[in-house]
């Protein structure tokens, strides 16, 4: 739901923006011809997230709000730097019989990313409004994760073999959305992790100062243990083994908007000027 809002303000947004360059067409033609680099930018952002964990043919699928925070900075026309923070909820629900496990998670994190743009690769000319992009990254997350456990009195839910939910009388119930219980209040597994962000998108140069990243990003992580011990069978000694389907650790994707403000050009900072290629004249 956040994204498609996203999109549609994006589609509201750009013809505007458009429209608004042309009061400034001079300024726009004289940049074109003598590109100059912009400063860096700031920006603020909303979309979802997406977890993947370690019975994959059991979720249900959950998207959560997110919000982030980004640090942009262009080195050349093709390589850029970027800084994200971002903050939010993971979750996951999962088929009758796994119900128990389902969970939300507050998290946060931070990562310096790479970005590689196709402007030279598509010829694109140094004032293009539509920027594609591949960004790698490395950074660090910090999580809390908790179950759905108890009833709204601190009662105990019952899971029953069929599916179904009682309240330990035999009455169903339908449990609240209200996630009360922590997953590993001991702490017998850090709740912190090293992340790769890999992903893409496109940036918009709308104006001097205003542009938009819409971006999609998946987030791999050192950790296994988001959602507690789920594909993982406890041995005699009291560790506990991954299960022979899990193979893989935690992941979640990321997709959103953000908007970006630009500190404009920096006129000791100049762009390799557009040379259109020409074709040879047999």
């Amino acid at each position: 739901m956040y994204l498609r809002k996203g999109i549609l303000l994006l589609l509201v947004l750009i013809p505007a923006m458009l429209l608004a360059q042309r009061g400034s067409y001079g300024k726009m033609s004289y940049y074109r011809n003598n590109p100059i680099m912009k400063k860096p930018a700031l920006g603020v952002g909303f979309g979802g997230t997406y977890f993947f964990g370690d019975i994959g043919s059991a979720e249900l699928g959950v998207v959560k709000p997110a919000l982030t925070f980004k640090y942009d900075y262009r080195l050349s026309r093709s390589f850029a730097l970027e800084l994200n923070t971002a903050g939010g909820f993971l979750a996951q629900k999962y088929e009758p019989g796994y119900q128990k496990y389902d969970f939300e998670a507050t998290f946060s994190h931070a990562a310096l990313g790479v970005r590689y743009h196709f402007d030279n690769l598509f010829n694109l000319n140094p004032f293009t409004v539509f920027s594609p992009y591949v960004t790698v990254g490395v950074g660090y997350m910090m999580f809390k994760s908790y179950r759905n456990l108890h009833d709204s009195d601190g009662n105990p839910y019952v899971f029953e073999d069929d599916g179904t939910i009682t309240d330990g009388l035999g009455n169903i119930v339908k449990r609240n959305d209200h996630y009360e219980t922590p997953i590993d209040p001991e702490g017998k597994y850090s709740h912190n992790t090293i992340i790769h962000p890999v992903g893409g998108g496109i940036k918009f140069n709308f104006s001097e100062h205003f542009e938009l990243n819409l971006e999609a990003l998946l987030i791999i992580t050192h950790h296994d243990y988001i959602e507690g011990y789920l594909g993982y069978t406890e041995v005699a000694d009291g560790t506990w083994e991954r299960n022979e389907p899990n193979n893989n650790n935690d992941a979640y994707f990321y997709g959103g908007i953000t908007f970006m403000y630009n500190f404009g050009y920096n006129p000791n900072r100049r762009a390799k000027r557009h040379v259109p290629r020409v074709s040879p004249n047999w």
